[in-house]
């Protein structure tokens, strides 16, 4: 525990707590099984604490059963191994949800749940090794870690924490200052425990329930300390064979002692407390329920560790519950519609299904002489950022520009996409292929090296507004200032639409005006009113007039920055949807986002002599 404890420690979460810090303003569904339901717990313990935000914990079943019929949300995934059915069935729901954020914690390298969740441009597992290796029948050393690797992405540091875990066990491994040895032999003979626990000891609580019951020790009710006042003490009244422990961390312990003192003095019972609070709390209780567990299975000549699992057990666990079950591209896009426009009119529904029908006859019909594809979010996702273009989207859009067909990209950034579109793609095809840079503001075909030039200075009120936003430094925000655009990030603010709004608010106070101020996935373009991805397809539409041209985004809601361009007749989202009948649709299959939806795209084309056709909506 001690070694598992210090590993555990010193892993670097700074990529987990990145993710968790964007969920901020999120509510958030954690989801175990078994020993991983405590820490699925814990999570949502810990997200509502730090962010004020409703959070609950499910199991996989639960979740399952309503993940495709609820909102996009943020979900957290908690595994020991990362392969047991459960979490995989529900893994493949939450992708098909198309989850907010998908984040798994997984104390196992290369696990499915780790490929299941990594698929998806949403998702991200943390993974890693557990110091011990694997755990017996009960989960421990998988659980301490899981925890310990959940308070520090939630902000917790080691100046929060004990540094080890000599404060809470002794040089015996038995757990300080718990009372344990005041356990009667009569208290581990009762035929029944209720478990009663506070605020800041449910985890522990819900943790010793499922470990008492899965070895097999005694069968257990839980409790929190005011609930058990509202009807359940007549257990104990009626059942006099049962044991009662209060779990009790520091603020709990009044609550606690006040309990258990006014229960008959011939009922067997013990408080297990800690003068810790939350964050530390959790594990000095955790701490006590192994021990506690430990002593069951001493009185009962049980081994929690190896209690021996019958062959019905063996087939039960394995059992999968979650058939796979194909959603058609019609019911799918239609789902993301009516989540971003909350409908429930069935009139409006009916005319989402007749616009679809209709959708996908004209995009049968229609026939293709190139494309406009937004960068960031469609041809490369966000862990593919700053790298090269993934090498199946770099086939894929070959096949297009081999094929002779004009390629255009229009992309809120500069050089760094000129060179990855040069490494993905043959000089041979360089001149059949366009740029966007800085959303339009300059435009040149792959082959020229001189452009995007950003030795020059911006209009005017691009530099009114460059001083405006650097007067803020309590803000935070890191500009990136060219004389096409500037751009905004933020190490403060996680969600992109709240820096929108700082970014607007402050141009606002300094009256600066004239210009559009519009969003990609992880920063905000300051641009001038004239500049436009549109003027993209217009240069694609000079070089070949009479041409018709497929345009494949990821923000086509305004302030998205491919809101305009997405309103062009013949456009797709690999994301989000335009809330509007007529808007632009989504129309790859449920889970499927970012470049993987564009894949999908230009696995549905098939080309002709002089166009190409595409197939969606099927």
């Amino acid at each position: 525990m001690a070694s598992t404890y210090r590993s555990s420690l010193s892993l670097d979460t700074v990529s987990l707590a990145e993710r968790i810090n964007a969920l901020a303003k999120c509510s958030l569904l954690a989801v175990g099984s078994g020993g991983s339901q405590s820490t699925a717990h814990l999570i949502a313990n810990l997200h509502e604490n730090r962010f004020g935000q409703l959070a609950k914990a499910e199991t996989p079943l639960i979740a399952h059963s309503y993940l495709q019929k609820s909102k996009p949300t943020a979900i957290v995934l908690v595994s020991a191994g990362g392969k047991n059915p459960d979490i995989l069935g529900v893994a493949r729901a939450a992708v098909e949800s198309e989850a907010k954020s998908l984040i798994a914690f997984c104390a196992s390298r290369n696990s499915p749940l780790a490929r299941v969740v990594n698929a998806f441009s949403r998702g991200f597992c943390f993974e890693f090794e557990l110091a011990s290796g694997r755990d017996g029948f009960l989960a421990t050393n998988s659980l301490l870690a899981l925890g310990t690797v959940a308070l520090t992405a939630y902000g917790f540091s080691s100046e929060h924490l004990p540094s080890s875990l000599g404060s809470l066990f002794s040089s015996y491994g038995t757990p300080r200052g718990f009372g344990l040895s005041r356990a009667s032999r009569s208290f581990f003979d009762c035929e029944y425990l209720v478990v009663l626990y506070g605020a800041e000891s449910q985890t522990a609580a819900l943790d010793l329930e499922s470990k008492l019951i899965e070895a097999g020790l005694v069968s257990v009710q839980l409790s929190d300390y005011r609930n058990f006042a509202h009807g359940r003490h007549h257990w104990i009244a009626k059942n006099p064979n049962t044991a009662v422990v209060g779990l009790a961390a520091k603020d709990d312990i009044p609550i606690a002692s006040r309990t258990l003192a006014l229960l008959p003095k011939t009922v067997q019972k013990l408080l297990l407390k800690t003068e810790y609070s939350a964050p530390a709390s959790w594990l000095a209780l955790q701490a006590a329920v192994f021990a506690l567990v430990a002593e069951y299975g001493k009185a009962r000549k049980i081994d929690p560790g190896r209690p021996g699992v019958p062959p019905f057990g063996r087939r039960v666990y394995h059992l999968n519950a979650f058939p796979k079950q194909k959603e058609s591209i019609e019911t799918t896009a239609i789902r993301r519609k009516i989540n971003l426009a909350d409908l429930t009119d069935t009139v409006a529904i009916k005319q989402l299904h007749d616009e679809f029908k209709g959708l996908s006859e004209r995009f049968r019909n229609a026939k293709f002489h190139g494309m406009v594809l937004d960068y960031d979010g469609t041809i490369c996702d966000r862990v593919d950022r700053f790298g090269a273009i993934p090498s199946e989207t770099a086939d894929a859009l070959r096949r297009i520009t081999q094929s002779g067909f004009l390629l255009g990209v229009a992309t809120g950034r500069g050089k760094s996409v000129r060179k990855a579109l040069r490494h993905a793609l043959p000089q041979s095809h360089w001149k059949r292929i366009w740029v966007g840079y800085y959303n339009g503001g300059a435009i040149a075909r792959l082959d020229d090296a001189k452009k995007p030039d950003t030795s020059g200075v911006g209009i005017r009120q691009l530099q009114l507004a460059a001083e405006a936003l650097k007067g803020v430094s309590s803000l935070g925000l890191h500009l990136s200032v060219r004389p096409q655009q500037i751009t905004v990030e933020s190490n403060n603010i996680s969600d992109v639409h709240e820096l929108w709004c700082q970014v607007l608010q402050r141009l606002s106070e300094s009256r600066v005006d004239g210009l559009k101020v519009v969003v990609s996935t992880r920063s905000v373009d300051v641009i001038p009113m004239t500049t436009s991805k549109l003027t993209l397809l217009g240069t694609l539409n000079d070089i070949r007039p009479d041409s018709t041209f497929l345009c494949i985004g990821d923000r086509p809601q305004w302030p998205g920055n491919d809101a305009e361009l997405l309103k062009h007749d013949f456009s797709l989202s690999v994301d989000e949807v335009d809330g509007r009948l007529t808007g632009v649709w989504n129309l790859a299959p449920a889970g499927v986002l970012g470049s993987a939806a564009l894949r999908y795209y230009l696995r549905q084309i098939a080309i002709r002599s002089t166009h190409f056709k595409i197939r969606v909506g099927s």
